[in-house]
């Protein structure tokens, strides 16, 4: 005979052994394009498609050797446009906030111009 409190036993039990178990899935990575890729999230301050699009840009789409105006015809308007060093162009990826304005970690596409404005090379940044 099933009691009540062998139902909630299997219940919590099973519970237990569903939370235990449970990973979130890693939302899957996209192929690079222009429109997604400079899509701004104004309400969260973010690029939602840049981070699922950085390995897809970096392995399949020539960055070096591209001229400046290339690029931006290519991926668009850096994140530091008009920010001192004028031979690092800068794509942000992501910044995490926690309890303040001030970001405690994030990733970037680090693009090195040459003194012919052409990008030499690139690296991405976490912090």
């Amino acid at each position: 005979m099933i009691t009540t409190k062998s139902l909630a036993l299997v219940a919590i039990v099973g519970s237990v052994l569903i939370v235990a178990t449970y990973t979130p899935e890693t939302p899957p990575e996209l192929q690079f394009d222009k429109e997604s890729w400079t899509k701004y999230n104004d309400g969260e301050g973010t690029y939602p498609y840049r981070d699922r699009m950085l390995r897809d840009l970096v392995e399949h789409h020539q960055l070096k050797g591209l001229t400046y105006k290339q690029l931006i015809d290519s991926i668009g308007e850096p994140s530091n446009y008009g920010q001192g060093d004028d031979s690092i162009v800068q794509y942000l990826i992501f910044e995490g906030f926690e309890s303040d304005i001030d970001p405690v970690h994030g990733k970037t596409l680090d693009l090195t111009l040459g003194p012919d404005s052409v990008v030499s090379s690139y690296k991405i940044t976490e912090w």
